[in-house]
């Protein structure tokens, strides 16, 4: 699966069929294998000697283009004007889960508010 958004683009790329979609919608990709759930962002470029890992985030402008192979490790994040890296420790995933889990409350609890269902009959 491959979502193209006008400035982002979450790519999810597992088969050859996928990986052409993703090709021609993002021409500076060029990488042989992508994993799932990652978010490349605005002219980002990605050279063919590198492979990407899981839920990695390129960051806007970045080039990646090394001399020799390369595989990004799962949870990595590249930004910045020379590329730099960190890689997710995994520490946290307990907060971030309960991050999520308040961001859904207030979700469910907010838009009821300002959601307003129309009816046909003009009322």
């Amino acid at each position: 699966m491959t979502t193209i958004f006008s400035r982002l683009a979450v790519v999810s790329s597992s088969s050859y069929h996928d990986h052409l979609a993703l090709a021609n919608a993002l021409p500076g990709i060029e990488c042989p294998s992508v994993g799932n759930a990652n978010t490349i962002s605005t002219r980002a470029r990605v050279h063919h000697t590198v492979s990407i890992g899981s839920y990695c985030v390129i960051g806007a402008a970045c080039l990646l283009a090394p001399t020799e192979d390369e595989i990004l490790p799962d949870h990595t994040v590249i930004y910045g004007p020379f590329a730099e890296r960190r890689t997710w420790s995994g520490r946290g995933k307990i907060q971030e889960a309960d991050l999520r889990r308040k961001h859904a409350d207030y979700l469910r609890e907010t838009l009821p508010k300002f959601n307003r269902l129309r009816r046909g009959d003009g009322t």
